[in-house]
């Protein structure tokens, strides 16, 4: 799920969800590359982002290793916000 908003330039992963079952067998890293490429396309875009809670279950790992990183910011939600420079 792909928030874009590119009159702002503004572009976010809302949701990535695999279910637990196919984990680990490369079909979260391949969707994350696709969506990369494809906000990579868009004009003056300079960063992607995303949001985890943390505990057992928590994506942080998987996007820290795509190469997101914490911007110390939160959600309304309470939710930990992290970025991906894309240029």
């Amino acid at each position: 799920m792909l928030y874009e908003a590119p009159e702002q330039d503004l572009y976010g992963i809302w949701r990535l969800m695999i279910n637990q079952r196919y984990q680990g067998k490369g079909y979260g890293r391949k969707a994350l590359e696709l969506v990369i490429q494809r906000v990579k396309t868009r004009s003056n875009v300079k960063e992607l982002l995303t949001s985890f809670r943390e505990g057992k279950g928590s994506p942080k790992g998987f996007y820290e290793k795509m190469g997101f990183k914490k911007t110390g910011k939160r959600t309304e939600s309470g939710e930990l916000i992290m970025m991906l420079k894309l240029q």
